[in-house]
């Protein structure tokens, strides 16, 4: 049985106080929600139907068979409620830093199933449609402070509004943001400034 990666997602989930902040905002699903993301982690190229022979030969927090049913099932019950719960006690212990990098990232898809995947500026030129993927990261550790899915169609420029809002419901406080000239505006200034956050931001055309 493999259990060296997954001892290390272990002892950082500990350290981190990602296991304990899990197990508070979704308990009865938390060991098989973590053992989902190691796998996630660790074969990050393979299909969800082969999750049930890795958790045969892998060491992982539930310790059980998950089906491929399974998992589909549990994604579902994390709500954008239950994930900015968890973000938001996660932030709590990392509140003696307040410098944030924020942007974003597309992902391009060929899912015709999914809303958000649609056609944008796709930076990688790969003439697929994408969802964009917008991130805030505290400096001192890389890790996310706050997340997004996005359309694809939506520009860097008009996530702003989304990013302020998620701000305001982690209770962030008085941070200071740094982002590129990919969102800047005047109104996004004005709306920076609006909220009183300390914030730098690349120069471009508004």
């Amino acid at each position: 049985m493999f259990l060296g990666a997954t001892y290390l997602f272990e002892k950082i989930g500990e350290e981190r106080g990602v296991e304990a902040d899990m197990r508070t905002c979704f308990p009865e699903i938390h060991k098989e929600v973590l053992s989902l993301a190691y796998y996630l982690a660790l074969e990050p190229m393979s299909p969800m139907y082969r999750l049930k022979r890795w958790v045969y030969t892998h060491k992982h927090p539930c310790g059980c068979e998950i089906s491929s049913q399974r998992s589909s099932e549990l994604l579902p019950m994390l709500s954008e409620t239950v994930k900015m719960d968890f973000l938001k006690k996660q932030a709590k212990r990392r509140s003696e830093t307040k410098y944030l990098f924020y942007d974003s990232t597309p992902v391009s898809l060929s899912s015709e199933q999914l809303k958000q995947v649609k056609y944008g500026k796709n930076k990688y030129g790969d003439n697929l449609a994408q969802i964009n993927l917008a991130l805030l990261l505290w400096q001192s550790t890389g890790l996310p402070a706050y997340y997004r899915n996005l359309s694809g169609n939506i520009t860097d420029v008009m996530t702003i509004e989304n990013l302020l809002k998620g701000i305001e419901y982690l209770d962030l406080g008085k941070i200071r943001i740094f982002m590129d000239r990919g969102f800047y505006s005047v109104k996004n200034v004005n709306r920076l400034y609006n909220g009183h956050h300390k914030f730098v931001i690349g120069k471009g055309i508004a």
